[in-house]
Formats: structure tokens, C-alpha cells, sequence
């Protein structure tokens, strides 16, 4: 089927946009929905799915809802998702495989008295969902909405932390909120080339997560802007990670700019970490881990890095401002400093 050019204004609390259950290419364009539930619903069993050029705007419920849904093919592209309040895009209790969003403004999508959400959620605690991207949107607001995130994946649990991933979040601008970008049992995601600023809890919030690479992303805090943001970037319980040419840059109110705890075979590099609050780099009860090759410089309090616990860690070929701190277990050389 094929839905093109039409506008669906509600007037029925459960009115509904767009619903579709056992579709083959299903294609959806130039379509505006406002004041419904949901702009878009997917459900049951469906295929082939393209969404394009839609206006997706101020709607009780979600934007783009994909619920116990058994989707392959799901292309969501030059789309206007905003003000929904209860998500932007969301996938709940489904399996997915292929799915992309790109060039969309998501914006706004959760209410101050909605159940957390986020612009992009992914919530597969009952499910599994790989095989996509998230690439050139500008996704942004509300930060005083409950737990606010722009990007947030929830995996099945502890018990079997793999069922999302397979993913890049690859080339977008993210503010305005809790958590930028929050992973919770995840495996397997590219992280690259974001630009990420005025997160009031965390710019990144990684929770027993594997196999998360970050290069080249740009943590900021610009001075026009003059929220007072925290900006933390924390990984908890995380393994096999690899963060390489990170941009970090003042964080305020959190132990240090970039904290890892009770992690294992994480490989830092060429990180850039500046005017930080109380500290550069702080790791607590981590293994088999390394940093190198960043510069730590201008931080506020007294160290640069600070190591607590921990075994077999290498830190070698810093440039810092402020004390290189560590326990037995860890080897440091070739750090230079700096005033």
C-alpha cells in the first residue's frame, strides 16, 4: 500500500494516524499527522517499510510507534518528528533487523509528566533489535522532562546483554536533555562523529555494555549557551570498548570528565580532555585496560588521572595538567606535564 500527501488531524483520544499490521512495502509519504495518539503505528508482522517527508507533530502518544512488532526493512528518512509526548521514535517488545533513520529533526518528544522516554528509544528488554544506523539528524529537547534522553537502548538484561546492537550513531547533533546518548545492555555500536552539548546529567551513559567503539565525537560546551549542565561521560560495568579522538570539554558537578568503573579491556587514545571539573580521567576497579596518547590539561582541581584499584592497566604518552594518580597494578611512563 501507499499513502501519500494527506493530512490526519485527530479528534478522538485514541485516533491513531497511520496503522498497519501484514504489509509488504509499505510506503508513506508526504503525510502530517497532529493531535492523534500516534502518528504511525506498526504492529504484528509487517515488511519493506519507507517513511519520508512526513510532519509528525504534537501527538498525545509516540510519533513513529513500532510495538510487538516482527519488522525487517525500516527506512525513516527527511522526516519533522516533534513534540510527541511519548517518544519520538520508539520500538518496544519487537524484533527488528535493518533499520535506518537519517536526516530527520526529532525534537521535543516527551512530556513533563510522561513516563521517561527518550526522542529515539529502543526499549528491547523483550525482544531484539540490529542491523541499522541513526545518521544526520539534529535530535534535541526537553530537558526537564522525567529521565529525558535523545538516544537511549535498553537490551534484555544482565542475563543476556546482546540483543541490541549491530548499530551506528553516526553524524548528528544532540542537546537539551538528561542523557544524550544512553546504552544499557547493549553489544556491538558504532559511536562517530557526533556533535553532543548541554546533556544536564550525561553527554554519554554506558551501563553494562560490550564491544562500544567511540571515535571523533564532539562533547562540548559552548559559552553561548549557559545552561548549567553537568555533561558526565560514564561507563559502568562495561568490557572490550574502544574510545579513540574524543573531544571533551568542561564538564561541571561530576567526579571527572571521562569516568569508568568497574570495566575491563578498555583502549582510550588520542582523547582531548579540557577544563574539567575535579579531574580528567578517573577509573575504579578496572582490568587489562590502557591510556595513552591523550591530553589531559587545564582541569580545575589537582589530577589529570586518577586510577583507584584495579590490575594491569598502562598509562603511557600523556600530555597533562595535574597529578598522574595510581594504585599497585597499574604502570605509567612517558607522561609529561605541563603548567
Amino acid at each position: 500500500p501507499m499513502v501519500d500527501g494527506i493530512e490526519i488531524v485527530g479528534k478522538h483520544p485514541e485516533a491513531i494516524g497511520i496503522a498497519a499490521s501484514k504489509t509488504m512495502q509499505l510506503t508513506i509519504t508526504r503525510l502530517v499527522v497532529r493531535k492523534a495518539l500516534h502518528g504511525i503505528h506498526l504492529y504484528e508482522r509487517n515488511r519493506n517499510v519507507s517513511i519520508d517527508d512526513c510532519h509528525l507533530y504534537e501527538n498525545e502518544g509516540v510519533g513513529i510507534y513500532l510495538e510487538n512488532l516482527n519488522l525487517h526493512q525500516i527506512n525513516i528518512s527527511d522526516s519533522h518528528i516533534s513534540y510527541n509526548r511519548q517518544g519520538g521514535i520508539v520500538v518496544r517488545g519487537s524484533e527488528i533487523r535493518n533499520i535506518q533513520i537519517g536526516n530527520c529533526d526529532i525534537e521535543g518528544n516527551m512530556g513533563a509528566d510522561t513516563q521517561p522516554t527518550a526522542n529515539i528509544l529502543f526499549d528491547i528488554s523483550k525482544g531484539s533489535l540490529r542491523e541499522g544506523a541513526i545518521f544526520g539528524c539534529t535530535i534535541q529537547h526537553t530537558h526537564d522532562a522525567p529521565d529525558s534522553a535523545n538516544v537511549r537502548f535498553i537490551g534484555n538484561g544482565p542475563e543476556d546483554p546482546r540483543k541490541v546492537g549491530n548499530f551506528a550513531i553516526a553524524d548528528n547533533s544532540m542537546s537539551d536533555v538528561a542523557v544524550n546518548i544512553h546504552l544499557k545492555h547493549a553489544r556491538g555500536i558504532t559511536i562517530t562523529g557526533n556533535t553532543l552539548w548541554q546533556a544536564y546529567e550525561h553527554n554519554l551513559l554506558v551501563e553494562d555494555c560490550s564491544h562500544i567503539v567511540l571515535g571523533s565525537n564532539l562533547l562540548d560546551r559552548n559559552p553561548d549557551y549557559r545552561a548549567q549542565t553537568k555533561d558526565a561521560n560514564v561507563f559502568n560495568d562495561c568490557s572490550d570498548c574502544t574510545l579513540n579522538a574524543l573531544n571533551i570539554l568542561a564538564t561541571r558537578g561530576v567526579a571527572a570528565g571521562l569516568i569508568l568503573k568497574n570495566c575491563a579491556r578498555m583502549n582510550i587514545t588520542n582523547c582531548s580532555i579540557r577544563q574539567c571539573e575535579n579531574g580528567g580521567i578517573l577509573m575504579q576497579n578496572v582490568k587489562q585496560s590502557r591510556i595513552s596518547d591523550c591530553l589531559i590539561t587545564e582541569g580545575e582541581k589537582n589530577f589529570a588521572i586518577r586510577i583507584i584499584g584495579g590490575q594491569q592497566i598502562q598509562v603511557t604518552d600523556n600530555l597533562v595538567s595535574g597529578t598522574v594518580e595510581f594504585d599497585q597494578g597499574t604502570e605509567a611512563s612517558n607522561n609529561m606535564t605541563v603548567y
